[in-house]
């Protein structure tokens, strides 16, 4: 990776570890954030759950800013305990631990379908689920528990937006062709990126570009907007991503 420009697509707040990773393989990270973060503009459903947090036997986090987000406002109101979690992914159990707490459940791999199978074979009969998600968050997990005719809540407790600057810096980076490998950590990135540029002849910018995504449902996303797919990471992380990359750039086999 040694002096190639990689893009990374992140949050602000979230971009360093990447970037880091990028410059420990020698390569140079370009941060230009493509999704950013906000409280829910409704508050009244989140007020509500405060109430009858108590009620729930389950609550399921599928990435650390569900996590932060919920437990923020969980600490201003001064609730401190929580039924069991249940999480998606090593980052988000980081997350959560940041919080002094320890998930019940983690799965293996770290995709919604995964965790559906092993939270299946723990929740009884009866019991009530609570999804914390963002807006933009698949449905496919509280979909599962529905049919099998569980109690689902699923509550939005943040919004993902574009940043007000991603178009000018994204479209500034392409024309000058300064990037040579594209990164998306999300399907919200690729959607994102898709959506900046839907007007313009981005692909004509990008022909010797290498496009990676860090698992199979930001790939297909891509897939499914047209964008190049070169690397695929497993597992699905940060440090699989670059490895991955690395493997790719040197002719070798994607793990």
């Amino acid at each position: 990776m040694s002096g190639k420009r990689v893009l990374v697509t992140r949050a602000k707040e979230q971009a360093k570890s990447l970037s880091v990773l990028i410059k420990n393989e020698g390569g140079i990270p370009i941060e230009i954030p493509l999704i950013a973060f906000q409280r829910p503009r409704n508050k009244e459903a989140f007020q509500h759950i405060e109430r009858e947090l108590e009620t729930y036997d389950w609550i399921i986090f599928t990435s650390a800013n569900g996590v932060r987000f919920f437990l923020e406002s969980l600490q201003e109101q001064q609730i401190r305990s929580l039924p069991k979690v249940a999480v998606v992914g090593r980052k988000t159990e980081k997350a959560l631990k940041g919080y002094g707490i320890t998930p019940s459940l983690i799965p293996d791999k770290f995709v919604a379908e995964s965790l559906a199978d092993a939270l299946l074979a723990e929740v009884s009969d009866g019991q009530r689920l609570l999804f914390a998600r963002g807006n933009l968050s698949r449905p496919f997990l509280p979909r599962v528990f529905e049919e099998r005719g569980f109690a689902v809540t699923e509550l939005t407790v943040y919004e993902t937006i574009i940043p007000k600057e991603a178009e000018h810096t994204l479209l500034d980076a392409l024309q000058n062709e300064s990037i040579d490998i594209f990164t998306f950590t999300s399907s919200s990135t690729v959607k994102h990126f898709h959506s900046l540029l839907a007007n313009q002849s981005w692909s004509e910018w990008t022909k010797s570009a290498v496009f990676a995504y860090i698992g199979p449902i930001a790939a297909n996303t891509a897939k499914e907007k047209g964008l190049p797919i070169h690397v695929v990471a497993d597992p699905y992380t940060s440090e699989g991503l670059i490895d991955a990359l690395s493997s790719y750039l040197k002719g070798g086999t994607l793990k």
